[in-house]
């Protein structure tokens, strides 16, 4: 039983991780799309500190930006 539990938080885990990186990946193409270098900086230095410790503010912080 400890076997499954630990592999459905292995699971659980690397499907958070996954996301995460696809997020922060998919706001960086969009931003590279637009053509604009304060964009893409702006959403280059959110990605930095959302991905460090304060992700459930990394929209606010996209949204605020600028």
């Amino acid at each position: 039983m400890l076997y499954l539990a630990l592999k459905y938080l292995h699971v659980i885990g690397a499907a958070v991780l996954l996301g995460t990186g696809a997020g922060i990946a998919f706001f960086m193409l969009r931003a590279h799309l637009t053509g604009e270098a304060a964009v893409i900086a702006a959403v280059a230095s959110c990605s930095e500190s959302g991905s460090r410790s304060a992700f459930p503010l990394s929209p606010l912080c996209w949204l605020f930006s600028g």
